[in-house]
């Protein structure tokens, strides 16, 4: 089948690559504002403004370019017809290019001065440097949050549950 063609599973792989690999890094500074590591441990390997705002931006623009052309061959392949998989794909997808331009337009508006902290949940408090746009931010927790309440009925799921089992 067309979809299973080399061309098309060497694409796809491409296009993946980097997104899983910023996707992860992103991750990992994201657990920075909850206090898990510093950025201070990194010093070695470049400047803290470097570490903190050049090399997220330029991931986040890498995520951000990697998902909307994700989501574009997704549409693409599916053509006039879609089946309930490719549905489910592409809500899957949507949550997540959702996801990254509101975190990439809340990372390049202007940012207050002063030191944002908010609890999370009981006992994890996530403090940010500087305040960033706030109805960004809002948006950008109230997809996220939606995500995390779909992936109980997303692939994303099985794959968690087939790694436990």
């Amino acid at each position: 089948t067309k979809h299973l063609a080399r061309k098309d599973v060497v694409s796809t792989w491409l296009l993946l690559w980097p997104l899983h690999v910023t996707f992860l890094v992103i991750f990992f500074g994201h657990l920075r504002s909850i206090g898990l590591w510093s950025v201070d441990w990194f010093l070695w390997l470049a400047p803290k403004e470097f570490l903190t705002k050049a090399l997220p931006t330029a991931l986040g623009f890498v995520f951000l370019a990697s998902v909307a052309l994700l989501f574009l061959k997704r549409l693409a392949s599916t053509g006039l017809s879609l089946p309930s998989s490719r549905l489910g794909d592409l809500t899957f997808i949507s949550f997540v290019l959702a996801i990254v331009l509101t975190g990439m337009i809340m990372r390049v508006l202007p940012h207050d001065p002063g030191v944002l902290s908010v609890y999370i949940v009981p006992f994890i408090r996530m403090t940010v440097d500087k305040i960033p746009n706030l109805d960004a931010l809002a948006i950008h927790t109230f997809v996220a949050e939606l995500f995390v309440m779909y992936i109980p009925f997303s692939r994303l799921m099985h794959l968690i549950t087939g790694i436990v089992t």
